[in-house]
């Protein structure tokens, strides 16, 4: 399920001035969910937010005892398999990721 990247963005593009602890939180994980769909785990439109990293950041405290450079590995040869076999690849930043240098 997907939601459209727009209205993330408009629902969270600015946070209230007098925003809680809670508030914050939930503008956090909308920023986070957008960075996974967007950049890190790009599809080749990067135009739609998936819902299936909600349960990832349910929890802030836990993001950082994930692997994500294993996890972003892993979606890179998933979507590499799928080019080899279908002979199109729904990675939208492979041409961004093959120009960054060590």
């Amino acid at each position: 399920m997907t939601v459209c990247y727009t209205w993330f963005h408009e629902r969270f593009r600015v946070l209230p001035a007098d925003a809680t602890d809670d508030i914050v939180r939930i503008y956090a994980r909308a920023y986070i969910m957008m960075l996974l769909s967007s950049q890190l785990f790009a599809d080749k439109n990067a135009n739609r937010v998936h819902l299936r990293w909600l349960p990832y950041v349910a929890s802030l405290e836990d993001l950082g005892r994930y692997s994500w450079g294993s996890a972003a590995l892993a979606w890179l040869y998933r979507c590499l398999l799928s080019w080899n076999k279908q002979k199109r690849c729904q990675l939208g930043w492979a041409t961004a990721a093959s120009q960054v240098q060590p």
